[in-house]
């Protein structure tokens, strides 16, 4: 039961990870974009967890690091979007 439900994360961790890849490279999705950062956290988490048992040192390392990478353009993309936000809320008169 354990095994079938690491398997079922993997499998969706790497349909997360290509979809964000594949809509970047064939639909125009922003590469430094929240979605694309965020379906590539995601779905580099789920593959790291898949890592764990059995374990499998290289592609826990792989799968860390594209988190952190990951994380790293969220985390960009959304203090972009609020330097943009927060001059229009200033003209908005409450």
């Amino acid at each position: 039961m354990v095994t079938t439900l690491i398997q079922f994360f993997s499998i969706v961790g790497a349909l997360l990870v290509l979809s964000a890849y594949g809509a970047s490279q064939y639909a125009g999705m922003r590469a430094d974009g929240i979605v694309y950062g965020l379906l590539n956290l995601s779905g580099s988490t789920l593959l790291a967890i898949s890592a764990l048992t059995p374990p499998n040192p290289g592609v826990l390392l792989v799968e860390a690091a594209w988190a952190l990478m990951s994380l790293g353009v969220t985390v960009r993309a959304l203090q972009r979007r609020r330097v943009v936000v927060a001059p229009r809320s200033l003209l908005i008169d409450p």
